[in-house]
């Protein structure tokens, strides 16, 4: 049976410092038997599956809320229609881990299969804009690859890999749902905190993971203030850059100060007044003590009230050295007598 029981520290593309160096977990061929499957199916024209609690945000079909869609099974008389709708999430080499795709639920069809198109938009990419797309087997290794190519940008390119079964392509090992301990199908197959009491192994594999996702935060933060740096003098080069990280790393100690900028800026830049009377009408806003201005501190809206540039390369003279120039807009007052 699949399990959440997987930590891949290895999918991290930057390297930790040596202060939070831990032993590697080693690769695993993903040949579980009992694992749970997709068939990548190419001539299915949705992606459909039997197996509800693989389900990820599962939402039954209603009569509010119908099927969009009917299938037509081999067998006559089977009930074609989808009872629900979710999301199977399937391994993928990317930033998360996997990808979400769309995923209707069929009891009577016994099998899960996955269209190849819904993996390309769970990609978050077009169809249209995919010029061409191939599934190569590797039989001797008994994998396969599915590699959708893009017809602009290469980097968004879809690949996903997977295994060889009787020469049927089928994905990795599902993820299943993180179930709370309390929901009576949780196993520490299907909830990672009963895994993690269940599997010292694991829980270490999660509190390393954990140290190294903190470290790869603190690395690109140096790295993004040391990139804007560069553009000031040298003399502050050398500065404590992983102190003033470290101090201020945990984003959940935002000061009062600068709460009223935040909320000003995620309900889209509203004025004083909306923002002040926000939590009237929206839950989990919260309710400031006074209407102070935040016009005048948001940069955003600063710069969108600016009506001229500055004045760029017409320059009288060449800085030599940072600071050295300065431009300067003037305006005159004068008073007509006719």
């Amino acid at each position: 049976m699949s399990s959440i029981n997987a930590v891949d520290i290895h999918r991290l593309s930057w390297s930790p410092a040596a202060d939070v160096q831990v032993e590697t977990v080693p690769d695993h061929l993903d040949d579980d038997p009992d694992a749970i499957r997709a068939q990548v199916n190419t001539a299915a024209r949705v992606s459909y599956t039997d197996q509800l609690h693989m389900l990820h945000g599962y939402r039954d079909f209603t009569r509010s809320f119908p099927s969009p869609i009917k299938l037509m099974p081999a067998t006559v008389g089977s009930d074609a229609v989808p009872k629900g709708v979710g999301y199977l999430h399937v391994p993928a080499k990317n930033a998360k881990g996997f990808c979400s795709v769309q995923t209707f639920y069929t009891p009577y069809l016994r099998t899960t299969a996955i269209d190849q198109r819904d993996l390309v938009k769970a990609s978050n990419v077009r169809v249209k804009d995919i010029e061409s797309d191939s599934i190569t087997k590797h039989k001797d290794a008994g994998t396969f690859t599915y590699h959708a190519n893009h017809r602009m940008n290469s980097s968004k390119d879809v690949i996903i890999h997977g295994i060889l079964i009787d020469d049927i392509c089928y994905t990795g090992a599902l993820i299943p749902p993180d179930l709370d301990p309390s929901d009576p199908k949780a196993t520490p197959a299907t909830s990672s905190l009963l895994a993690i009491e269940s599997n010292p192994e694991f829980a270490e594999q999660c509190r390393k993971a954990t140290i190294l996702a903190i470290h790869g935060y603190h690395e690109a933060a140096e790295t993004q203030l040391h990139e804007e740096m560069t553009k000031l003098p040298t003399q502050f080069h050398s500065l404590p850059f992983h102190e003033y990280i470290q101090s201020n790393a945990p984003v959940s100690t935002i000061k009062a100060a600068t709460e009223r900028l935040l909320w000003h800026q995620r309900l889209g830049h509203p004025s004083d007044y909306y923002l002040f009377n926000a939590h009237r009408h929206a839950d989990g806003v919260p309710r400031f003590a006074h209407m102070d201005r935040v016009l005048d501190i948001c940069p955003t809206c600063i710069r969108s009230k600016q009506t001229k540039n500055a004045a760029g390369g017409n320059t009288t003279r060449t800085a030599e050295q940072p600071y050295q120039g300065l431009s300067i807009d003037f305006s005159f007052s004068v008073r007509l007598q006719i």
